[in-house]
C-alpha cells in the first residue's frame, strides 16, 4: 500500500573532502521488498550539529548511516517524517516517525521489533551504528512531541540531549577540579543549554562555580541577553579574563583557540572537553594536538541508562527539556523554510557560520 508524495525522490549530498562542494541527486521510486517502509520526510533541522556530523563523519561513522560512496556523503539531521509505502504488517501508511534522517525527500527503512513508541532501522549497514541514531520514536507515543513544540523539538532534542550529558559529566567529574567553567563558540545552541542547564543547577544547589562565554563580535549581544553566562568576552578579550582554575568546553573545534586559552591560564588550565566543530576550518588535525578529551554523547547515553535506568534517564531527560522549551522561547525564533529551494544557501550560511544564532532553521518537503 502506498500514498504518493513523490514519483522521483531528491537528495543533497555533500563532498567528503571539500563541503563546500555540494550537488543534487534524482533517485527514481523502487519497488519496496517485504518488510520495508517508505518514509516522506516532511521536515528536519539544520544547525552548527549537523556540520559537526560532517566533519566527525569519517571518523566516527557519520556518512556510513546514509552511504553514497567514497567521495559523496549525506548530512545525517533529525526530522520528522510519515509512511507513505508500507510492505511491513505492523506499520500503518500515515504513521509519523521522528528519528534521524537525510538531506533528502524520502527514505527507505528496514523495521526491526514494532514496539508501541517506535522501532529501529535494521538494515545492514546500520547495525553496526550506535543504536541512539537508529530509533524511530512513533509521535503518538513519544514522550517529548506535542504538535506545538515541533519546531523546538527539530533544532533542539538532539542538541540538548548532548548538553544534559555534559552538565551530568561536568557535574560528576567535579569539574575536574576547576573552580569556574568557560565555554567556547557560547551562541551555539548546544553550549546555550548547556550554560542554562549549569546556571540552574548552580542555583538549586547553591554552588559557586561561574560561567563564561567566549563568543564572536556578531554574536556577543545575543550572549549577554541570554542571562545565562556569568562573563561573556570576544575571542579577542580572552586575556582579560582572571585566571582562576578553569574547566573548558570547547564547541568551536579551533585549535588555535585553544592553544590561546591554554596559554592564558597556564596551569589553572585544568581540563579541555571537546564537544562540537563550530569553527571546522580550524580544527587540529589531530584528536591528540588539541591535548582535549573528546565528548561522546552516545556513550554517555549507555552510561547513564545504566547508572539511572532506561526510565530514569528518560523521565529526567524529558522533564528538563520541558522546562528549557518554556524558557528558551522567550528568545528562540525558527526560520521555515521550503527544502528543495532555500536548502544551499542555509547549508553554505551554516558552514560559514553566518546563519543567525537565535533562528533555528526548518526544512520541509512539500
Amino acid at each position: 500500500m502506498k500514498i504518493r508524495k513523490f514519483f522521483v525522490g531528491i537528495q543533497f549530498e555533500v563532498n567528503r573532502s571539500d563541503l563546500r562542494k555540494f550537488r543534487w541527486t534524482n533517485h527514481p521510486e523502487s519497488e519496496l521488498k517485504d518488510g520495508q517502509i517508505k518514509i516522506f520526510i516532511d521536515k528536519f533541522g539544520f544547525s552548527s550539529n549537523n556540520v559537526t556530523y560532517a566533519n566527525l563523519g569519517n571518523s566516527f561513522g557519520y556518512w556510513n548511516f546514509f552511504p553514497v560512496d567514497n567521495v559523496w556523503g549525506i548530512i545525517p539531521t533529525w526530522g520528522f517524517g510519515t509512511v507513505i509505502e508500507s510492505n511491513h504488517k505492523e506499520i500503518s501508511l500515515g504513521e509519523r516517525f521522528y528519528g534521524y534522517y537525510p538531506t533528502a525527500s524520502h527514505l527507505v527503512l528496514e523495521p526491526g521489533k514494532v514496539r508501541p513508541t517506535g522501532f529501529s532501522d535494521t538494515k545492514e549497514h546500520r547495525t553496526k551504528l550506535p543504536s541512539a541514531y537508529n530509533f524511530y520514536y512513533n509521535t503518538t507515543r513519544d514522550e517529548f512531541y506535542t504538535k506545538e513544540s515541533e519546531d523546538f523539538q527539530l533544532i533542539y532534542r538532539p542538541l540538548f540531549t548532548t548538553s544534559f550529558l555534559l552538565e551530568s559529566y561536568l557535574l560528576e567529574n567535579q569539574f575536574f577540579t576547576a573552580k569556574d567553567v568557560l565555554i567556547t563558540s557560547a551562541s551555539s545552541k548546544t553550549a546555550i543549554a548547556l550554560a542554562y542547564l549549569l546556571k540552574l543547577n548552580r542555583e538549586k544547589n547553591h554552588f559557586s562555580f561561574k560561567i563564561h562565554a567566549l563568543t564572536s563580535n556578531r554574536n556577543l549581544s545575543l550572549v549577554q541577553s541570554l542571562g545565562y553566562y556569568d562573563k561573556v568576552k570576544c575571542y579577542e578579550d580572552l586575556g582579560s579574563f582572571d585566571k582562576s582554575d578553569i574547566c573548558v568546553v570547547d564547541f568551536s573545534g579551533n585549535e588555535k583557540i585553544q592553544s590561546e586559552i591554554k596559554l592564558h591560564f597556564g596551569s589553572h588550565h585544568k581540563h579541555l572537553c571537546l564537544v562540537g566543530m563550530v569553527h571546522w576550518e580550524e580544527q587540529a588535525q589531530d584528536q591528540k594536538e588539541s591535548q582535549g578529551v573528546l565528548f561522546f554523547a552516545p556513550a554517555e547515553i549507555k552510561k547513564k541508562s545504566k547508572q539511572w535506568g532506561l526510565a530514569g534517564f528518560q523521565e529526567k531527560l524529558v522533564h528538563s527539556f520541558g522546562a528549557y522549551a518554556k524558557d528558551s522561547s522567550t528568545w528562540m525564533k525558527y526560520k521555515n523554510l521550503d527544502f528543495s529551494s532555500s536548502f544551499e544557501n542555509v547549508y553554505l550560511e551554516t558552514l560559514e557560520g553566518k546563519f543567525p544564532a537565535e533562528l533555528g532553521a526548518i526544512l520541509s518537503n512539500s
